[in-house]
């Protein structure tokens, strides 16, 4: 059967060389089953056979050779379907010069669903299914044939990609102008033309000499150069506008500088501006140029992490737009050219953005290179979390008239400057000289940002209309609990952008916490309207504090909103003081809390039996104060008990609630984010409570034990029932009405919530609440209904959010990769993201390690080792790494989480197993809190033992050891841990090697040198071939209460 469709066009004078060495590399569309092939065409394509049903099952090329000679090809493919031909009646002028098609499953493999074929005459197809396939499409109007096909086949037609080969026209042949680019709605017909000549682009950079940068030809020639990179990324947006993709705005930001520049290089060829003022930067512009060429090449044929590419691109050449302004702005500002006014308006107007997306970037890239303790560092930091504070959310509406470009252009000033400090910085680091000159220099930063602060307020700002904040909670001393928390732990973090308002939270925190001892001493009726405007003015507080934090409107909440409140809370505290004074000094605590609201239910479980509420009560009744009232309650709670309906019930749990002290209110509702009936293991909930913040140390009481009370008590109060209360194993969980009842609870207090991917987006309005669940489901994603991973879209709605966990099931499904972004979640605590639902790649996890305020992390990756940018996750406390890569290298990165308690990655080393080379690390380097390691894999190294050593304190420890025979003992190596006075467990798994090194039979009954602590009482060994000599050296473990000898 023939098939073929599509209008002929008149065919061009071209003609296609099948040279091998002039074609070009295209990667496949499809799966990775099956076995590869490749297939190169040697003349002209006559005819091609398919074989198809609901995919493509096989493939077959027939050529034909200028004597007549046709040549089959093998059969890619299987052996089913029905056939199909396709014939190029105008061969050899007839050429292909296009492929789409369609890939998706069948069965549980990924193969080519659909295809047509495009020549420069007709089209052809499609053939097999396009139901239900992920469309792909590369089409050329003229100038480039395809020459050859790869892929892989098996069953069926897995995977198909194509080889490219530029054509050499006739000498009349018309060059296509911009309107004959012919643009395809989702392809890279456009994209895959172009990007073939920026090779040309780019071979021409190369063979022009730099130094004759001054003559007129050259210019002109790089504005055509210009054009050309311009209209790629034009249709480079559109593309990724067809496609949803995350990086649309980061390519218009390439193209928006790109285009700067094109018009400042115009404005040198037009004579506006002086080569005496611009002599210097004109090769950063054909630099610039270069590179952008060689990203898109590299970015659209076979190319890869494009988000990671784009960033060091971005790096490379907005500097140059850096030194555009700064000329604008000094040589250029007396200009009486309405052009050159007119460019630097244009250049001021499209500066925020770029600006901002640059000094994330070089965040980022500056935490990377340059280490934190580098001095010099610490101020850079700064100015650029205050430069971002004013970049991002620019009120524009608040500025003064005709005072826009001149603060624009102060805001530019301050950035080039950070800028060269960074580079700077960064050379001396890497060439191991003296940073102490620019260390000195760096400390008129935090002069600018203090003189700018006040111009701010005094010349460029206006200042927003007054507005109060009412508090949308109902329970105001949890809420008071958790804030007084939330400020302790902020000037505990040690973060930059903290330090640029540490004094201002110091005196909240301590003015709020005078206020809250004043109503631990009076009756609550006598000050309710003050505790209300209390309320009011702590909850106005906690938003101006976290906007700033995470860049919400942050540059009018420092400037204004911060002091307008400060000064709110000093005048209630001034009133305060006077109040206390006249309480009496032997009057009682007095706990204030907000009337009790009925819990309103529609459905009741009339007759259910309840075990565990009789004792609920009696708990509750053992700690109330003798009053007639107090007794009164108890009594009607109790009759109410004796119905058994659900809405009673819940009267009684909330009478056990509101008696609990409010740091066991947050940890009791926390117990509902786990799903119903999960039995909780004690060991996670204790780090989870320290991470989120719920266990305060006081009273020289270690977390520990403060956990151990809080947990108690509540179990006491029979709200959480205990499991397997000896050993490790230990579990509890909450009944499943205290469940319900501590959501209701989580709602009314904004404590958390949870959001699937099937429900629609809520109003951008919407705040979220401190602990947020997400359950993925890929077949009900959209980027409408998960937008919270958008910081474009959602940081309003998320800038209170300190616990993020992640659940579903995607299994080989890359697509959030490109759409996530967490780097505006800037107060999160606690990111967990479930195995089997987001692999964290290299860019997203850069991005993490921008989340300073972390203090629990749990992921899925497959990087090869932890980046350097790990050492700014200075507050984590918890790491847990679920490693689908190689095995994880730890050092030397892991030594400077100094906070670290818990390290568990499934699959890691110290070093690089392949090499085993050491890393040098500080002499000094250790981790004195880390009381948990799991996950090593070891060998034989004498740095091993020497590593161990930077871990002191270690309470539990599980590896695997891989067999190494010891010449200088003549034993088994094992590493020496006698040095570890505080562990308490440890599990080792032996791998056997297989080596059929007689050396290593040898030892088969030969000893071990085993170096246990004393202080072991857990001790298994899995796999271990021992002696009696061995388990002798066991035998005489003091503290020894359980051993484990597991084959």
């Amino acid at each position: 059967m023939e098939s073929e469709k599509g209008k002929a066009i008149k065919l061009s004078g071209n003609h296609v060389s099948y040279a091998q060495a002039d074609s070009i590399f295209l990667k496949p569309w499809g799966g990775f089953g099956g076995s590869k092939w490749n297939y190169m065409l040697k003349s002209p394509i006559k005819e091609i056979l398919i074989a198809h049903g609901d995919c493509i099952d096989s493939i077959m090329f027939i050529t034909v050779t200028e004597q007549g000679t046709t040549i089959d090809s093998p059969k890619f493919g299987g052996g089913g379907g029905r056939r199909a031909k396709v014939v190029f009646e105008a061969t050899p002028l007839e050429y292909l010069t296009g492929i789409n098609g369609t890939f998706g499953y069948g069965g549980s493999h990924l193969v080519i669903k659909s295809l047509c074929f495009i020549t420069n005459a007709k089209s052809y197809g499609p053939f097999g299914s396009k139901d239900g396939g992920t469309p792909f499409s590369l089409v050329m109007k003229e100038g480039v044939a395809i020459v050859g096909f790869h892929g892989c086949s098996g069953l069926y037609l897995d995977a198909i990609g194509v080889y490219l080969q530029k054509l050499t026209p006739p000498t009349s042949a018309k060059e296509p102008m911009v309107e004959d680019i012919e643009i395809h709605d989702v392809s890279f017909s456009t994209l895959r033309k172009d990007s073939l000549n920026v090779l040309d682009f780019i071979e021409s950079l190369k063979n022009e000499e730099i130094q004759k940068v001054d003559d007129a030809d050259l210019i002109e020639k790089l504005i055509l150069e210009l054009d050309f990179l311009l209209l790629n990324l034009h249709h480079l947006s559109k593309y990724r506008v067809d496609q949803l993709s995350s990086f649309m705005t980061e390519y218009e930001f390439l193209q928006n500088v790109c285009g700067n520049i094109r018009h400042f290089h115009e404005l040198i060829v037009n004579g506006c501006v002086g080569h005496e003022n611009v002599e210097y930067v004109l090769p950063q512009f054909q630099l610039m140029a270069k590179r952008v060429g060689r990203f898109l090449w590299q970015n659209q044929i076979g190319g890869h992490s494009r988000l990671f590419k784009l960033t060091h691109l971005f790096l490379e050449i907005i500097p140059t737009q850096l030194e555009v302004m700064h000329i604008c702005l000094t040589n250029l500002k007396a200009s009486t050219s309405t052009k050159v006014g007119r460019f630097i308006k244009q250049l001021l107007e499209t500066s925020p953005d770029i600006l901002r997306e640059y000094l994330i970037h070089l965040q980022e890239h500056m935490i990377n290179v340059i280490t934190a303790s580098s001095p010099g560092a610490h101020n850079i930091h700064i100015m650029i979390e205050f430069l971002l504070i004013i970049l991002t959310d620019m009120p524009k509406d608040f500025i003064h008239n005709g005072k826009l470009f001149k603060f624009l252009a102060r805001v530019g000033a301050l950035t080039r400057d950070v800028s060269s400090m960074a580079r700077n910085l960064e050379e001396k680091s890497k060439n191991e000289e003296s940073t102490n000159e620019t260390n000195s220099a760096t400390l008129g930063l935090l002069e600018k940002i203090e003189l700018l602060k006040k111009e701010l307020k005094d010349v460029y700002l206006k200042a927003p209309d007054s507005s109060q904040l009412c508090f949308p909670m109902s329970d105001g001393p949890l809420f008071m609990h958790l804030l007084l928390r939330h400020l302790d732990d902020l000037l505990n973090s040690n973060t930059y952008l903290v330090a640029l308002i540490k004094e201002e939270i110091r005196l909240v925190k301590e003015d709020l916490e005078f206020i809250r001892s004043f109503f631990g001493n009076v009756e609550q009726e006598l000050y309710k309207d003050l505790w209300a405007r209390v309320l009011d003015v702590a909850y106005e507080t906690k938003d101006v504090i976290d906007s700033i934090i995470v860049r919400d409107n942050g540059l009018l909440h420092l400037i204004f909103s911060l002091p307008f409140t400060i000064e709110k809370i000093n005048l209630i505290k001034e009133g305060v003081s006077n109040l206390f004074e006249k309480i009496p000094k032997n009057m009682g605590v007095i706990v204030v809390n907000s009337p009790n609201k009925p819990v309103d239910r529609k459905s009741s479980i009339a007759g259910k039996i309840i075990v565990g509420f009789k004792e609920e009560t009696a708990g509750v009744i053992a700690g109330k104060e003798m009053k007639r009232s107090v007794w009164l309650e108890v009594r009607n709670d109790l009759n109410s008990f004796i119905f058994q309906k659900e809405e009673d019930v819940m009267r009684v749990i909330a009478l056990s609630y509101d008696h609990l002290p409010d740091p066991l209110k947050s940890c009791l509702i926390h117990l509902a984010s786990f799903p119903k009936d999960e039995a909780i293991p004690v060991r996670n909930l204790e780090i989870l409570w320290l991470a989120e913040g719920f266990l305060e140390q006081r009273e020289m009481k270690s977390v520990e034990k403060l956990f151990d009370i809080y947990l108690d008590n509540l179990i006491s109060s029979s709200l959480v029932i205990s499991f397997n209360e000896i050993g490790d194993d230990r579990t509890c969980q909450i009944h499943d009405l205290v469940h319900d009842f501590c959501l209701i609870k989580a709602r009314e207090e904004k404590l958390f919530g949870k959001i699937s991917s099937i429900a629609p987006s809520s109003s951008s309005s919407d705040l979220m609440p401190r602990q947020m669940n997400i359950e993925y489901r890929k077949w009900h994603f959209g980027h409408n209904n998960f937008v919270l991973f958008d910081s474009k879209k959602k940081r309003h709605s998320g800038k209170h959010l300190c616990s993020l966990r992640i659940t579903g099931h995607i299994y080989d499904d890359n697509s959030l990769n490109d759409i996530c972004h967490l780097r505006h979640l800037r107060l999160l605590r606690v990111l967990q993201v479930d195995r089997f639902s987001i692999t964290v790649n290299d860019s997203l996890l850069n991005e993490i390690c921008t989340l300073v305020h972390l203090r629990y992390l749990n992921i899925q990756t497959e990087v090869d080792s932890l980046p350097l940018s790990f050492s700014n996750l200075w507050n984590l406390e918890t790491l847990r790494v679920n490693n689908f890569g190689p095995p994880l290298v730890l050092l030397p990165t892991i030594l400077n989480l100094v906070k670290l308690q818990v390290l568990g990655i499934n699959d890691c080393s110290f070093f690089d197993l392949d090499t085993d080379e050491p890393i040098l690390v500080g002499e000094d380097s250790k981790l004195e809190s880390l009381r948990l390691l799991r996950g090593l894999k070891l060998s034989n190294s004498k740095d091993i033992d020497d590593i161990f050593k930077r871990f002191p304190n270690l309470q539990e420890l599980q590896f695997d050891l891989k067999k190494s025979w010891d010449c200088s003992t003549d034993r088994y190596w094992f590493p020496k841990l006698d040095f570890l006075n505080e562990l308490e467990s440890l599990k080792v798994t032996f791998e056997d090697s297989y080596s059929n090194d007689s050396a290593f039979s040898a030892a088969t009954n030969r000893l071990w040198d085993f170096h246990f602590p004393s202080s072991v009482k857990m001790l298994c060994l899995c796999e271990f071939p021992l002696t009696s000599d061995s388990l002798s050296t066991i035998g005489i473990l003091p503290k020894l209460e359980d051993l484990y000898l597991e084959d």
